[in-house]
C-alpha cells in the first residue's frame, strides 16, 4: 500500500504535533476548533452510517426479491423440461420407434400428443438425418434434419439436446427438444433421433403468472442468449437475440454471485438475479429497476443531507470568527514556511500570541534539522553516485510495501526501463526481459527466498537488452525484513557477466576439445615430471605400451619406456635446454618385451616451479617395416627388370640356336650320324637355355602365365638340378614321387617358382643342414569328407608336398605365414613375399595350401592341385619335350630331355601346341620385320621352306614405307615388338592405316608383351613368345590366317 508522507509539526490547522506537546490545545482557538471538528465529524459519521445502512438494506431486499423470482420460475421450467424430456425419452425407447418404421408413426405420435398437449410437433429421423415420420409438419415431404445443430449434437454425444427457437407458419414459436434412439449394440452411435417441439407459449404463461413490481422484468434465454419468453413486450423479444444489448452474461465473472447490476435491453439500469434450470441449457433473469429498489434509501439521504448542511454552516461560521482574529499572523507564518521549502537556511518569524510564537520556534528547529540532514544526504548521494560510476553493477531497489521499484541509470540504459515504476508492473516489465524457461526458474527462486526467511538471494540468468541483444547477468540481492520476519524491501546489484561467461565457455570448450583430442588421438601423449613420473597420459599410450592403466597409476616411469633409460634423460635434457625437440626417434620396450620404434616430439613447461615435459609419441615400427618392405620390393623390381632384359637377349639367341638346329635336323638331305648327334646336342642345349631363362623369369616374377595340362613329376625332375644348387652342400634333396600321376592344370613357370620358394625357405630353416623331401601323391576326396580337407571340393586331387627338418614355427607365426611382407628372417635375408606368392599361385589355380609345423619339429607344406578335366586335355595336344611355345614365355625349353619316343602324351614339363603344319605346301606372301639378323634369317628359311614368299626388313621404318597403300600385296605380317627407332605396335598401326585387315603375328622375348593379347582381340592379331620352334611359327601363322578369314566373313 502506498504511504502518505507528513511533515513533522504540520498537522491539521491549529494542532501542534511536536513530541512532548499535550493532545488538547491550551488556547481557546485550538479548543474551539477541536470541538467543532469533533462535532462535525461525529455528525457526518452518523449521517454516513445511516445512509449506508439504508442503502444496504434496500439493495439486499431488492436482490432477494429478484433472486426468489428467478429461482421460482427456474423450478417451474424444470418441471416442464423434465416432462418433455421424459416423454421424448420414453418414445425413443419404444421398439416401434427403434425400428424406424414409418408405418407405426401414427400410433405413437397420437399417444404422445395425448400425454402432453403443450408439444407442437413430433419427428423421427434416422442416423443420416432423413425424416422417417413427422406430425404437424409443414406441407410436402419433410426436409432432412442432418444439418440441424440439435441433430448433430445428439448424434455426436448421444445425449439430449435443444435447438434454436423456430417460428411456425401460424406465427407461434416452438423449441425443438431431441433425444437419441439408442442402438441395439452397446458402444455404437445412435440409430436415429426423436424430436419434439415445445410451444414457448407454455413458458410465457409461467412468466406472465409471476407478480412483478413496476418496471421489473422477467426474461428466459437459451445458451445462445436468444429470448424464449419475456414479461415485457414478448412479441418483440421472443425468438430474438439479446446479445449486445448491454446485459451482463450470467456466465461472466461480473455475475459470479448470481446477482449483478446491468442495463436491460430497454437501457434501464436494473438489479438482476439469474437462475439456471437443471434440465435444459436455459437461464432465467429477473430484474428490478435500481431506482425503484433504492427509493426508500434515497428519501433518507435527502432528510439527512439537510441536517448535514445545517451543521456545516454552523461550523463554517465558527471557523470564520476564529480565523479573523489570528489570520494575519498565520498568513505570515504560512508564507515563511512555503519559502523555507525551497530556500535552505530560511526561518519563520516568531511573533503573535504565545501559541504562535511557540509554533514558530518549533518550526525553526525542524528547519535547522532538515538543513543538516539534507547536507548529509547530498554528501551521501554524491558518494553513492561515485561508487555507481566506478562499479559495473546495476542497482535496483524494490519497496515491497509500496510496490515500487527504483533503478540506477546504468540499469535503465541497459534494459530500457524507467527509473521508478509503481504498482503491479513494478517488476513485470523486468521479468518480460527474461526469456523462458529461465523467467519461471528465477521468479520461483526469488519468491522462495522471500517466503523462506532468507536475507540474501543470488541468481544468474539471461536477459534481452535494450539494444535487442542477449546478455547474461549475475543478480545479487539483500532482503530487508521487519522484526516479525516479513520482507519489506529488496536491494539488488546486477552485473553483466556475458563476456566473462563467454570466456569461461571458450575455456571449457577448449578443455573439452583438448581432452577429446587427447582421449581419441592415435598416438601416445603424456606429461612427465622431472623424475619421469607420469602426471597425465592418454589411452593410446597404454595401448602402445601394452599396459592396462585404466583407473590406476602407471606402473612404469617415462625412462622405463626406453630400451636405454639414459636415452630418456638425454632426450629430456635436450628438451629443457632447447625448449622443444621435434621428430626424435627412440627405441621403446612394450610390457611383453617387444621393441618399438617411436618418433617423439616434446616441449618443456613449468610445473610448480620445476620443468616438466609434454611428449607426443608415435609408433613408427610398422612404418619402418613397410619402408623396408618397399625398399626390398624395389630391389626385386630392379632385379626383375635386369632379368627381363637378360631373358630377352637369351631368347633371341636361343631362338636362333634351337631353330637352326631343328632346321638342319629336319632337312631332307641325310646327315651322317656324328653330325646328327652334334645337332641334337645343340638343340638340347638350346632347350636347357630356354628352361634357364624361364626359371630366371620365375625368380624375378616377370614370367607370363599360361595354364595348360602338365605332368607334375616332370616339372619337378626338370627343376631338380637347379634345386640341388639352391639348397647347397649341407642340405640333401630327396624326391618321393608317385607314379602315373594324372595331369594338372597350371603354368610350368609358376609351379617352378612355387618349388623354388619352398626349397629356399626349407634351406633357411636348417642352418645346420638336413633333408628336404619333395613328394607327390594322388587321392580322391569323397563327398562329406572333412578334417584337413574341409576347404576342398569332392573330386580328384594331386598333392605336392615339401617337408624339412628345420626349426619349425609356433602358432603365432603360423597364423601370419601367408601375409605379404611377413618374415621371420633377419633384416636383408628375406622379402616376406615368398609364401604369399606360393599361396596366390596355388589358390589362383583352384587349389589349397596346408601347413603343419611345431617348434623344433620341422615344417610340412601340402599343395593341393585339381586334376585336369578330360575336356581340358582334349582341347590341346600334348607335344614332346620341346614345348609348343604357344604364347608362353618358356616355349623352347619346356621339356627338354625327354626323347621323341616318350610313351605318355606329355613329356616331362611337356607343353601343349596346336596342330602344326603337317607338311602340306602353304602359299602366300609373308612380311617379316625383325631387327636381330640371325633371328630374321632363321625365320626366312622356315617360311620359305614351308612354301611362303617372304619379304623381310630389319628396320621398322623401312617396312612402313615399303608396305604403304601402293606397296606389294602381303597376306600376313610377322613382327618383333621391341625394335630401335620404332616399336612393332606403332609400326603395325601405321601400316594398317592403308591395310586395315592385314593379319599380324607379334613375336617378342619380353614376357610383358603378352599384354598385347588383351588389347588386340580383333581376330587379326596373335602373339608368339621367344624362343619359339619352327613348327610353332608355322602353326601360329596357320591359326592367324584362319582366324583372319573368319573375321573377314563376319
Amino acid at each position: 500500500m502506498p504511504c502518505r508522507r507528513t511533515h513533522p509539526g504540520r498537522g491539521p490547522a491549529g494542532f501542534n504535533t511536536l513530541p512532548g506537546m499535550r493532545l488538547v490545545p491550551s488556547t481557546l482557538r485550538g479548543r474551539a476548533l477541536l470541538l467543532m471538528g469533533v462535532v462535525l465529524a461525529v455528525a457526518a459519521g452518523l449521517i454516513v452510517l445511516e445512509i449506508r445502512s439504508e442503502f444496504q438494506q434496500s439493495r439486499a431486499l431488492a436482490e432477494q426479491q429478484v433472486a426468489d423470482q428467478a429461482a421460482l420460475l427456474a423450478s417451474q421450467m424444470d418441471a416442464v423440461a423434465d416432462e418433455v424430456l421424459a416423454l421424448a425419452t420414453r418414445l425413443a425407447a419404444r421398439p416401434a420407434v427403434a425400428e424406424l418404421d414409418a408405418s407405426t408413426c401414427e400410433a405413437w405420435i397420437g399417444e404422445a400428443r395425448a400425454l402432453i398437449p403443450g408439444v407442437a410437433r413430433f419427428l423421427l429421423a434416422d442416423g443420416e438425418g432423413q425424416v422417417v415420420c413427422a406430425a404437424d409438419a409443414e406441407p410436402g415431404r419433410p426436409a432432412p434434419v442432418g444439418g440441424r445443430s440439435w441433430f448433430g449434437a445428439v448424434m455426436e454425444t448421444g445425449e439430449p439436446a435443444t435447438g434454436r427457437p423456430e417460428e411456425t407458419p401460424d406465427g407461434r414459436w416452438v423449441l425443438p427438444v431431441a433425444v437419441p434412439v439408442a442402438s441395439a449394440v452397446a458402444g455404437d452411435p445412435p440409430m436415429g433421433v426423436v424430436a419434439v417441439s415445445l410451444r414457448l407459449e407454455r413458458i410465457q404463461t409461467l412468466v406472465d403468472a409471476a407478480g412483478l413490481q413496476e418496471g421489473s422484468v422477467l426474461t428466459v434465454v437459451d445458451s445462445a442468449w436468444v429470448a424464449l419468453a419475456r414479461s415485457s413486450d414478448p412479441q418483440r423479444w421472443v425468438g430474438g437475440s439479446l446479445r449486445g444489448l448491454g446485459l451482463v452474461d450470467p456466465r461472466s465473472p461480473e455475475a459470479a454471485g448470481g446477482v449483478f447490476l446491468s442495463p436491460g435491453a430497454d437501457g434501464v439500469d436494473r438489479i438482476w438475479a439469474w437462475a439456471e434450470p437443471g434440465a435444459m441449457p436455459w437461464y432465467v433473469l429477473a430484474g428490478v429497476p435500481e431506482e425503484v429498489a433504492l427509493a426508500p434509501a434515497l428519501a433518507t439521504v435527502r432528510s439527512h443531507s439537510l441536517v448535514g448542511v445545517l451543521i456545516l454552516l454552523l461550523f463554517l461560521g465558527s471557523f470564520l470568527l476564529l480565523t479573523t482574529n489570528v489570520g494575519r499572523v498565520l498568513d505570515r507564518l504560512r508564507t515563511s514556511v512555503v519559502t523555507a521549502r525551497t530556500a535552505p537556511a530560511t526561518r519563520v518569524p516568531v511573533e503573535g500570541p504565545l501559541e504562535l510564537r511557540g509554533l514558530g520556534a518549533a518550526l525553526n528547529g525542524i528547519l535547522e534539522a532538515r538543513d543538516r540532514a539534507e547536507e548529509e544526504l547530498a554528501g551521501a548521494r554524491d558518494r553513492h553516485d561515485l561508487v555507481l560510476r566506478a562499479s559495473r553493477d546495476m542497482i535496483w531497489d524494490w519497496d515491497l510495501v509500496a510496490e515500487r521499484v527504483r533503478r540506477s541509470s546504468t540499469l535503465q540504459t541497459f534494459a530500457g526501463l524507467d527509473a521508478i515504476v509503481s504498482g503491479d508492473s513494478a517488476m513485470g516489465r523486468w521479468w518480460d526481459r527474461v526469456p523462458e524457461p529461465d523467467r519461471s526458474r528465477v521468479r520461483r527462486s526469488l519468491e522462495a527466498a522471500l517466503e523462506g526467511g532468507e536475507t540474501t538471494w543470488v541468481e544468474e540468468y539471461p536477459v534481452r537488452t535494450e539494444a535487442g541483444g542477449r546478455a547474461r547477468v549475475l543478480d545479487r540481492a539483500h532482503i530487508v525484513r521487519r522484526s516479525d520476519g516479513e520482507a519489506v524491501r529488496v536491494v539488488g546489484a546486477m552485473t553483466d557477466v556475458t563476456e566473462e561467461r563467454r570466456r569461461t565457455d571458450e575455456v571449457r570448450r577448449a578443455k573439452e576439445r583438448y581432452e577429446s583430442i587427447l582421449r581419441n588421438a592415435p598416438f601416445g601423449v603424456f606429461l612427465a615430471g622431472p623424475e619421469g613420473h607420469l602426471m597425465e597420459w592418454n589411452p593410446a599410450l597404454a595401448r602402445i605400451l601394452g599396459e592396462s592403466w585404466e583407473g590406476s597409476l602407471p606402473s612404469r616411469r617415462a625412462q622405463e619406456f626406453f630400451a636405454d633409460p639414459e636415452a630418456f634423460h638425454a632426450f629430456a635434457r635436450e628438451a629443457r635446454e632447447e625448449g622443444a625437440v621435434i621428430g626424435r626417434e627412440a627405441l621403446w620396450v612394450r610390457a611383453d618385451g617387444e621393441e618399438l620404434h617411436m618418433r617423439l616430439t616434446a616441449s618443456a613447461f613449468l610445473e610448480r616451479g620445476r620443468v616438466a615435459l609434454e611428449v607426443l609419441a608415435e609408433d613408427v615400427s610398422e612404418r619402418r617395416r613397410l619402408g623396408e618392405q618397399v625398399r626390398q620390393s624395389q630391389k626385386m623390381e630392379a632385379v626383375g627388370r635386369l632379368a627381363g632384359g637378360v631373358a630377352h637377349d637369351f631368347n633371341n639367341l636361343l631362338t636362333v640356336i634351337s631353330g637352326e638346329a631343328r632346321l638342319l635336323l629336319g632337312a631332307e638331305e641325310a646327315l651322317d650320324e656324328e653330325l646328327a648327334e652334334s645337332l641334337e646336342a645343340i638343340r638340347e642345349a638350346g632347350d636347357r637355355g630356354s628352361r634357364l631363362t624361364r626359371q630366371l623369369l620365375a625368380f624375378s616374377r616377370r614370367n607370363t602365365v599360361e595354364r595348360r595340362p602338365l605332368e607334375l613329376n616332370g616339372v619337378i625332375e626338370d627343376l631338380r638340378r637347379m634345386l640341388v644348387r639352391l639348397l647347397g652342400e649341407k642340405v640333401r634333396l630327396r624326391a618321393d614321387l608317385a607314379p602315373d600321376l594324372p595331369l594338372v592344370m597350371g603354368d610350368p613357370g609358376e609351379l617352378e617358382q612355387v618349388l623354388v620358394n619352398l626349397a629356399v625357405n626349407a634351406r633357411d630353416a636348417m642352418p645346420e643342414g638336413g633333408e628336404v623331401v619333395v613328394g607327390t601323391t594322388h587321392f580322391e576326396l569323397e563327398s562329406g569328407e572333412g578334417g584337413r580337407h574341409a576347404g576342398l571340393q569332392p573330386g580328384s586331387w594331386v598333392v605336392l608336398s615339401v617337408r624339412d627338418e628345420g626349426i619349425g614355427m609356433d602358432e603365432r607365426t603360423l597364423s601370419r605365414v601367408f601375409e605379404p611382407f611377413f618374415s621371420t628372417k633377419t633384416k636383408g635375408k628375406g622379402t616376406g613375399l615368398g609364401l604369399s606368392t606360393v599361396y596366390g599361385i596355388i589358390t589362383r589355380n583352384g587349389g589349397q595350401v596346408d601347413v603343419e609345423s611345431e617348434p623344433g619339429r620341422g615344417t610340412l607344406f601340402r599343395l593341393y592341385l585339381p586334376v585336369a578335366s578330360r575336356s581340358e586335355v582334349e582341347q590341346l595336344e600334348l607335344v614332346d619335350g620341346a614345348g609348343s611355345g604357344a604364347g608362353g614365355a618358356g616355349g623352347a625349353g619346356a621339356g627338354a630331355g625327354s626323347g621323341a619316343g616318350a610313351s605318355r602324351p606329355a613329356a616331362r614339363g611337356g607343353a601343349l601346341r596346336g596342330s602344326a603344319g603337317s607338311g602340306e605346301d602353304l602359299e602366300g606372301t609373308v612380311a617379316l620385320v625383325e631387327d636381330e639378323a640371325p633371328v630374321r634369317r632363321m625365320a626366312e628359311r622356315v617360311l620359305e621352306r614351308a612354301g611362303y614368299r617372304v619379304l623381310s626388313w630389319g628396320d621398322p621404318r623401312e617396312a612402313v614405307e615399303a608396305l604403304g597403300p601402293e606397296g606389294p600385296p602381303v597376306d600376313l605380317l610377322v613382327s618383333d615388338i621391341r625394335m630401335p627407332g620404332m616399336d612393332g605396335d606403332r609400326m603395325v598401326a601405321l601400316i594398317r592405316e592403308g591395310r586395315p585387315e592385314l593379319p599380324v603375328l607379334f613375336v617378342s622375348g619380353y614376357p610383358e608383351e603378352v599384354q598385347l593379347q588383351d588389347r588386340l582381340r580383333d581376330g587379326r592379331t596373335l602373339f608368339l613368345a621367344k624362343p619359339f620352334r619352327p613348327d610353332s611359327l608355322l602353326e601360329y601363322i596357320r591359326r592367324l590366317r584362319m582366324s583372319a578369314a573368319a573375321a573377314s566373313r563376319r
